[in-house]
């Protein structure tokens, strides 16, 4: 029972927290950006073709069924610049395309997934194809540094996602999941609202203060900095 209400708490606690993270997409774009790709019968063609040296990395695995997994992990990072858990069923037309266009049309039957392992392997070979590297700690307080110097340009939080996203892409980072890129931007916001509210409270004197209090009074329904308001235009 007790074990039970444990549980219980935990998934609220888990719930308000998805609650309060912080939204920057719509799910939509959410989406198209960080769940596996989904291709057009065009872009199949663009992104599972085989170059020499990629064909010559496709020889270091032998079975059909790595063979396979190394395609697909290959042309999916090359659209996305990230890696994907995937079973074949999810990947159900872009595995017939490559079995047909590159494994002499073998059934999807015939083959399975790959351990883990293996996955990690190919992923490591991608990596050192493309000249990419994870993003491990150091590069978490790279983008977290640079989280914060476009917060102190921009505080919307869309800004401050395209600036790391951009990021990534110059500096080869694998794109981490959309969670961390969350908790990345919600810190850079949440640190510069610190910093500002340091520096006025430093800076600002008792007059300023009591002048900023006498905006925030309700004398007659309607706050007088209601009057002043404006929508910034950043």
């Amino acid at each position: 029972m007790a074990t039970r209400k444990r549980h219980a708490q935990q998934g609220e606690s888990d719930a308000n927290v998805t609650q309060r993270r912080l939204k920057i997409l719509s799910e939509d774009e959410r989406m198209a950006l960080f769940d596996l790709p989904c291709f057009t019968p065009e872009e199949r063609t663009e992104y599972f073709a085989l170059s020499q040296p990629e064909q010559e990395l496709l020889q270091k695995f032998r079975s059909v069924k790595s063979q396979l997994s190394f395609v697909l992990q290959l042309g999916y990072f090359k659209a996305s610049c990230q890696f994907f858990v995937f079973d074949l069923r999810q990947a159900g037309d872009d595995v017939q395309h490559v079995l047909k266009r590159h494994f002499g049309g073998k059934r999807t039957e015939e083959v399975s997934a790959v351990d883990r392992d293996t996955r990690l392997r190919q992923q490591s070979v991608i990596l050192s194809l493309f000249g990419y590297r994870h993003c491990n700690a150091p590069e978490r307080q790279r983008c977290e540094e640079k989280a914060r110097q476009a917060a102190k340009v921009c505080g919307k939080p869309l800004y401050i996602f395209r600036e790391l996203m951009r990021l990534l892409a110059e500096e080869r980072i694998v794109v981490p999941g959309y969670t961390s890129l969350q908790n990345m931007v919600s810190g850079a916001i949440t640190f510069e609202q610190g910093r500002l509210t340091g520096i006025l409270r430093r800076h600002i004197t008792p007059a300023e203060k009591a002048s900023l209090r006498r905006l925030l009074q309700d004398a007659d329904g309607l706050h007088e900095i209601t009057r002043l308001k404006r929508d910034p235009k950043d």
